[in-house]
């Protein structure tokens, strides 16, 4: 079933970022926006049609992002995953450019480093 829980939903709302719903097992993260990386986001959105449903979701480059900015174990298998599938297809001048920028907007040094570490790991493959 659909699982959802207010307060999450609150406080992703009242200070931006992501909250999520949990429907039929599956987690779905929506996005508050409020710096601008994460309005960045939004222009880049891409729609697909999900049960006959019109939905925005994050550009691959922009899941990659989020992914290496959060820094969860299951974040950097997820970012690996998105790398290995997109291939060439990925923006990596972009990657570069927001890793960088969000190392100095949230101070978090680790972005462009772990950027690179995938990078390396693609090219020993």
């Amino acid at each position: 079933g659909l699982r959802i829980s207010a307060r999450s939903i609150r406080k992703g709302a009242s200070k931006g970022g992501f909250f999520r719903i949990r429907m039929w097992g599956t987690g779905v993260d929506f996005l508050v926006a409020s710096v601008a990386f994460e309005f960045e986001l939004l222009t880049r959105r891409q729609w697909v049609h999900i049960l006959g449903v019109r939905v925005p979701i994050l550009s691959p480059e922009d899941v990659i992002l989020m992914k290496l900015y959060s820094g969860r174990p299951i974040d950097w298998s997820d970012a690996k995953a998105v790398q290995v599938r997109q291939g060439s297809k990925l923006d990596r001048t972009y990657i570069e450019g927001w890793a960088r920028q969000l190392e100095i907007q949230r101070g978090r040094g680790h972005v462009i480093d772990r950027w690179k570490k995938l990078l390396k790991m693609e090219y020993r493959a």
